[in-house]
């Protein structure tokens, strides 16, 4: 990235990581109707973190819970300011731009694995039309987080299948540096529901897939004190074509199933639900929007109270990222991108979001250029800042309409979360493709009524313009990517090979009996496993979730 993005975005600038292609890049795609890839992440996208309780006064108390339920869960608050996070790639050395240099000035970190790696592509290995940039290494980690004390970051690994894995490189790195694990802040993604009812890519199987899950629930809940062990993603849910109403369902019943997973294995409500966090996308249906997260609220309390017998506080809250939906965005009149995203950012605010991702107007072409990048920024902090619209808790409560609709959301995520109890729980609807084929039936309906015209979007299939002029795009340096293969080559040729084979033999066993899996991936990334390696025996044991196709 050039630095004077940088110097222009001001001191108090969070930057984020992106893991990908070993170091310096990484597939991004859109799941669902639309797929956008680009061979490289460069600058993704930016996000304003509003904090729990926007605009607050020292000691002022919070209600967290929908007005509209009249049942409020009250939180001490305190001033947060807003803090802006920069989704960038990771520069290799000689690009002008160390990554110490890039990082040092920020103590909140976010490591996103690119798509290949999640499913375990080595590096520089075709695929179709596309090639593998897994090849995700410890080396490659320690890299990212030279000369940072990871002590002090929180870090979210953003990493689903198989997150053991990227789990175990962060621990490998930290005691490496003779860190103590339990000093260790941040989240792992980990919620591979998603991934088999939204994501139509190979996974472990379902039973191997939650072992994983249960067995990084179960490691950080002894071990790790300051980890959150999930982050429930109803976004990617939404991006594949799910309503608002079943985004909010879906995730909801995922949350249940993790809890009595957890329980299984000892784990209380009260010790696992406080370190919960949910992941919403936000579209153009405004106040639908705004009423979906005021209604995710209150049945996340009342589902922790009700059916789980908890009043812990702690419990019943609910911590939840919002981000607008890419799959809105249009490469035709792409400018028209701005005022979609700005639209969604602020129904996100009105909804009251803790966290805010704002997309760039040119992400139906590729990953975001610098400029559109900015733009993103600027939109959330013109909305922050000079609207005043984080100055009061839910604005829109008491609202007719909006309460209404609130309630009419609560009425229809229950209805769903009723018939997933009939059809036998979480586990057997994802076995059954229940979710999948809901799923896919709102994103045909979509589709159609755009078709037809019966759904208006602006330069599609109305309002068109015969010429448009043309948009910057960026395109990535092949020289990144051919640097990161090269390194991955050196190191696997350099390795112990006698540790590295007795380290993927142990993940083997620890796999087949009943040991939590977690130190045995540590102690693979410690004798430099790459991410497919490690991948690849988990999937020897477990076998592969192959996604339906349905039509």
């Amino acid at each position: 990235m050039d630095a004077k993005l940088w110097r222009g975005l001001g001191a108090d600038l969070e930057a984020d990581l992106v893991l990908g292609e070993v170091v310096g890049g990484g597939l991004r795609a859109r799941f669902g109707p639309l797929y956008v890839t680009c061979p490289d992440f460069h600058l993704e996208a930016a996000k304003l973190d509003f904090g729990l309780a926007t605009k607050v006064r020292q000691g002022q108390k919070l209600a967290v819970l929908a007005k509209a339920s009249h049942e409020h869960v009250v939180a001490d608050a305190q001033p947060t300011p807003g803090v802006i996070r920069l989704l960038s790639s990771v520069p290799l050395p000689g690009d002008g731009l160390g990554t110490g240099r890039l990082l040092r000035r920020n103590l909140s970190k976010e490591a996103v694995f690119s798509l290949r790696t999640g499913q375990g592509r080595p590096a520089g290995r075709p695929y179709g039309n596309l090639r593998g940039v897994a090849g995700r290494l410890y080396i490659a980690v320690h890299f990212v987080l030279d000369g940072l004390d990871l002590g002090k970051l929180r870090v979210s690994l953003s990493q689903t299948p198989t997150a053991v894995i990227g789990l175990g490189m962060f621990i490998a790195v930290a005691r490496k540096r003779g860190i103590a694990i339990d000093q260790l802040s941040g989240t792992v993604q980990n919620d591979p529901l998603n991934m088999f009812n939204a994501e139509p890519f190979p996974s472990l199987s379902v039973e191997g897939a939650m072992r994983c899950c249960m067995d990084i629930f179960e490691f950080t809940n002894k071990n790790m004190p300051k980890w959150h062990p999930v982050l429930i993603n109803g976004y990617n849910t939404k991006e594949s074509g799910a309503t608002p109403l079943q985004e909010l369902a879906f995730l909801l019943a995922n949350a249940t199933c993790y809890l009595d997973e957890a329980a299984k294995r000892g784990l209380s409500v009260d010790q696992i639900a406080p370190k919960f966090a949910f992941y919403f996308g936000v579209g153009s249906s405004f106040f639908e929007e705004i009423a979906k997260v005021r209604a995710a609220r209150c049945m996340w309390a009342r589902i922790i109270r009700d059916r789980y017998g908890s009043a812990n506080p702690a419990s019943m809250l609910m911590r939840y990222h919002v981000q607008t939906c890419g799959s809105t965005l249009t490469r035709q009149q792409p400018l028209n991108n701005v005022v979609r995203c700005t639209l969604q950012a602020l129904s996100a605010v009105l909804g009251g979001v803790s966290s805010l991702h704002v997309d760039s107007y040119d992400e139906a072409f590729a990953a975001p250029s610098e400029k559109a990048a900015l733009l993103s920024i600027r939109t959330q902090q013109i909305i922050a800042e000079e609207t005043g619209v984080t100055d009061v808790i839910d604005p829109l409560a008491g609202s007719y309409y909006v309460e209404s609709l609130t309630q009419e959301m609560m009425r229809g995520a229950q209805a769903y979360l009723d018939r997933i109890d009939a059809l036998g729980g979480v586990l057997n609807c994802v076995k059954n493709h229940f979710f999948t084929r809901e799923i896919a039936a709102a994103a045909q309906k979509y589709q159609k009524e755009i078709d037809r015209g019966e759904r208006t979007i602006v330069g599609v299939n109305a309002y068109r313009t015969e010429e448009e002029d043309p948009i910057d795009v960026y395109k990535p340096d092949p020289e990144i990517r051919r640097q990161a293969i090269e390194r991955i080559q050196k190191l696997r040729a350099t390795r112990d090979q006698q540790r590295w084979k007795e380290a993927l033999d142990n993940v083997r066993e620890a796999a087949k009996s009943k040991d939590n899996l977690v130190p045995a991936v540590v102690e693979a990334c410690e004798a430099y496993a790459t991410f497919a390696e490690i991948r690849n025996v988990l999937k020897e044991v477990y076998g592969e979730y192959e996604f339906p196709a349905i039509y």
